[in-house]
């Protein structure tokens, strides 16, 4: 059934010549329009009929924020996402691809009666030990990984995203200088473990800090870029451990230590950035401080209700 809002017929009329207009006010409660609103404007000289209907729980003032332009990508919101990607999909990445071109050259150093050598022929010169101990040393990665994996949300809920990023890179430094120094197997399989760890923290809590910084309309957009950082940091590392450049037996050391660099561009350039909205909102119950930085990454004149909105929903 229909009944006048307010329960009463809430009528006003206007002449101008022989034109007469009354509009009337309708809630209506019935079939499938439950709590939609009508508005009728009745020419009382029959001459025309308008009506304008709002759908079930829409409002002018819904259609008004949903006509409002979607945010577009922003310098500082790229570069907020190209800082936090570079030392945690980053660090994953190149944890993969570091070992590929140095294997010959490591085997043949950490052999014993062996000379490093850059044609070392790993698959017919090494020894089923240094086999085993290598591939062990690349296989320890994942174990910090895992390791990681599991503490890695309740750490980020706990202290922050950013925060926590930021605190990963000393386990990346420690890796890189523990593998950067290694003598023997042993060594490089405990700062394996450091750098997979590094890793894995990095990898769950980028992809929370990547989405929650974004608007909801480039959330996909923005969540490619830690697969982007991955690829390009097996990349990098590969083409580090060439034999033309870093790979040799002087300089594979260096190759190795290569997580000491991104968590250093990481450490040089988060701060800058502000901590995950979401985190200081819902999180930290902080809204001045979720506001702040949304119009840090928005934009200081973005309509950043919208975003509150989202995080409330």
């Amino acid at each position: 059934m229909s009944s006048p809002l307010a329960d009463q017929q809430d009528g006003s009329s206007s002449a101008n010549g022989n034109d007469a207009v009354t509009t009337v006010g309708y809630a209506s409660t019935s079939g499938d329009h439950v709590g939609a609103s009508t508005v009728v404007s009745i020419d009382l000289n029959n001459d025309h009929d308008t009506s304008d209907t709002l759908g079930n729980g829409d409002s002018f003032q819904e259609k008004a924020i949903s006509s409002t332009p979607a945010p577009t990508l922003n310098a500082y919101l790229v570069c907020a996402a190209v800082s936090s990607v570079v030392g945690s999909a980053g660090q994953f990445g190149y944890a993969i691809g570091m070992l590929n071109n140095i294997r010959p050259v490591i085997i043949s150093d950490f052999q014993d009666n062996t000379t490093c050598s850059v044609g070392f022929d790993a698959n017919e010169d090494a020894t089923p030990s240094s086999n085993n101990k290598f591939g062990l040393a690349t296989a320890m990665m994942c174990v910090g990984g895992l390791v990681a994996s599991l503490i890695a949300g309740r750490l980020s809920n706990k202290f922050g995203r950013r925060m926590v990023l930021l605190a990963n890179n000393v386990v990346a430094i420690t890796s890189g200088l523990i593998m950067g120094f290694a003598t023997n197997y042993a060594t490089l399989i405990v700062g394996r473990v450091f750098q997979g760890f590094a890793a894995g923290i990095g990898l769950v809590v980028v992809a929370n800090y990547l989405g929650e910084i974004s608007p909801t309309n480039l959330r996909g957009t923005m969540g490619a870029a830690g697969q982007v950082g991955i690829s390009t940091a097996i990349f990098v590392a590969t083409v580090l451990g060439l034999p033309d450049l870093l790979g040799t037996c002087k300089l594979w050391n260096v190759v190795v230590g290569g997580p000491i660099l991104l968590a250093v561009l990481q450490l040089a350039s988060l701060p800058f950035f502000p901590e995950s909205p979401k985190y200081l909102y819902l999180t930290r119950n902080d809204p001045d401080a979720a506001r702040a930085a949304l119009r840090k990454l928005r934009g200081a004149d973005a309509d950043i209700e919208t975003d509150i909105q989202a995080m409330e929903a």
